[in-house]
């Protein structure tokens, strides 16, 4: 299996393309993800597309355990969980389709690079 281990930006205009020719890609400019941005990548991809996160599944994918690669993060979820938003269980996070519009904000939580004092509590309470 093969995980993208950068993101790299293409131009904009169509002739810029031509450096294809004398340097093998177009790329701009680029960043190159650590293992941690893979791992949130793919967990917060599974919230954005399924609204569900088999965290077994996670687990097994980067051979760690979920629950505790994400301890610091996953009490961000807690006024979410008490506003009956999502539901986590031993295997599963699950987002309830009355929380389909807040989905960016949920995953928030699991966003590395976000100050870490957000306000959970007034995302949550915009329904």
């Amino acid at each position: 299996m093969l995980l993208a281990t950068a993101l790299v930006k293409t131009p904009k205009c169509y002739n810029n393309y031509k450096a294809i020719q004398t340097q093998a890609h177009a790329q701009v400019k680029g960043v190159s993800l650590s293992q941690d941005d893979i791992i949130r990548g793919e967990v917060i991809r599974e919230l954005m597309c399924n609204l569900y996160i088999d965290k077994n599944k996670i687990s097994q994918k980067f051979a760690s355990n979920f629950d505790e690669y994400f301890a610091k993060y996953l009490p961000l979820l807690q006024s979410f969980i008490n506003d009956g938003l999502i539901i986590i269980t031993i295997n599963e996070i699950r987002v309830e389709q009355k929380a389909r519009l807040l989905i960016r904000y949920i995953c928030i939580s699991f966003y590395a690079y976000m100050k870490q004092n957000l306000n959970q509590q007034c995302f949550s309470r915009v329904i």
